[in-house]
């Protein structure tokens, strides 16, 4: 015997319901995960971020009070990702101890960094709902949400940069993947100032800029002037990339970081990591993640 077919107005209203359950999940989910760390008072930047934080920090509030860019207050250093390092450049000048607000407790700089975060993670569930419903029906386009921010709340709590690199690198698909995109001169320029912000928020994105260079831009245009034209203005919007290489050069004295040009002297750097590997498997698909449950049952649920 056939299953009878739910009412129209009850799928009607599943539908209308979701979006909102979903947004609500995922800012209980953020607040919790970031302004959690509250809770540990005047420790909060020690304890609630990762190690290497703290060398960005250092970093930071030697280049906001003191105009250089150095770790130890004698060396200068470019081994940072430049442009989250110039985020947390600003929100140290101002809300950091002896910043523009006059705050004497670490409090302040935490909440903003905090909501930082916060905003990235918010940013990253919008422009991913948007590109999966591009191409898939409302649930699955919830799921491909959640999935999406359960690894972005894993990878951000830290204080690290990738949460600013996946915020600009689903904003940059978004932009490209709508509707409204039409290859011109102008679009093709801003796609690209897109791509530099990719580029400078994690270095080594430069290798998916490369994969959109050729695959996606060069293919454009009817003829082999408009091709040349959309890349040349393409190419223009990566000028930051470049004043970046020539400011270390001038400054540093070496155009990439140094701290990878060290990493390259390693000789594992070829092949990817086994151990790496498998440790991003088993956390993307641990069944033990509620959220990820979620997304289970909201596939297995999705009208064929």
């Amino acid at each position: 015997m056939d299953r009878p077919e739910r009412p129209l107005d009850q799928t009607s209203g599943l539908r209308q319901w979701l979006p909102p359950a979903i947004w609500c999940l995922i800012l209980t989910a953020a607040a919790a995960v970031f302004y959690g760390n509250l809770r540990f008072g005047s420790a909060v930047l020690s304890i609630g971020l990762e190690d290497d934080f703290f060398y960005y920090a250092q970093v930071a509030r030697s280049l906001a009070f003191h105009g250089s860019s150095t770790f130890d207050g004698t060396h200068l250093t470019n081994g940072y990702h430049p442009l989250w390092l110039l985020m947390l450049t600003v929100v140290t000048k101002i809300f950091d101890t002896g910043g523009l607000i006059g705050s004497t407790s670490v409090i302040p700089m935490a909440v903003a960094l905090e909501t930082i975060q916060f905003a990235l993670v918010i940013a990253i569930a919008y422009f991913a709902f948007r590109i999966a419903q591009l191409y898939c029906g409302l649930e699955v386009s919830c799921a491909i949400q959640l999935l999406g921010v359960t690894g972005a709340l894993m990878i951000l709590r830290g204080g690290m940069e990738t949460g600013l690199t996946m915020a600009i690198v689903f904003g940059m698909l978004w932009y490209r993947l709508r509707p409204g995109f039409t290859w011109t001169s102008s679009m093709a320029m801003t796609y690209g100032l897109l791509a530099s912000c990719m580029v400078l928020s994690r270095l080594d994105s430069v290798l998916l800029l490369g994969l959109l260079f050729v695959f996606d831009v060069l293919p454009q245009g009817r003829s082999q002037r408009d091709r040349m034209l959309l890349c040349g203005f393409f190419l223009i919007g990566l000028l930051p990339i470049a004043l970046y290489l020539g400011v270390n050069q001038w400054v540093f004295g070496a155009m990439m970081p140094v701290s990878g040009t060290a990493k390259q002297l390693r000789n594992t750097h070829l092949l990817p990591s086994v151990d790496a590997m498998a440790s991003f498997v088993g956390r993307l698909f641990n069944p033990k993640l509620p959220v990820y449950g979620i997304c289970v049952v909201l596939t297995l649920a999705t009208p064929v």
